[in-house]
């Protein structure tokens, strides 16, 4: 599982880990092939057409760098 907190995202992937994240996008508007990334790396979770971080994908959002996280009202 560490391998999945430090592979490599693209930007695009690290965006689409963070709208997941802040639950500001629908799947339907994320790039399939990003989102299909996260899951194979267990970031993300599909249940029942809902997308969410896993904990792991938690984590890996949390180690974002802070100025582009907008959710300190999350803590």
């Amino acid at each position: 599982m560490e391998r999945d907190l430090k592979a490599l995202l693209s930007p695009h992937e690290e965006v689409t880990l963070r709208r997941i994240g802040l639950g500001i996008s629908e799947a339907k508007h994320l790039l399939a092939r990003d989102v299909a990334y996260l899951i194979r790396l267990c970031l993300v979770a599909e249940n029942d057409g809902r997308l969410s971080l896993t904990d792991i994908g938690r984590e890996r959002y949390r180690a974002l760098p802070e100025s582009f996280r907008h959710d300190s009202h999350r803590r």
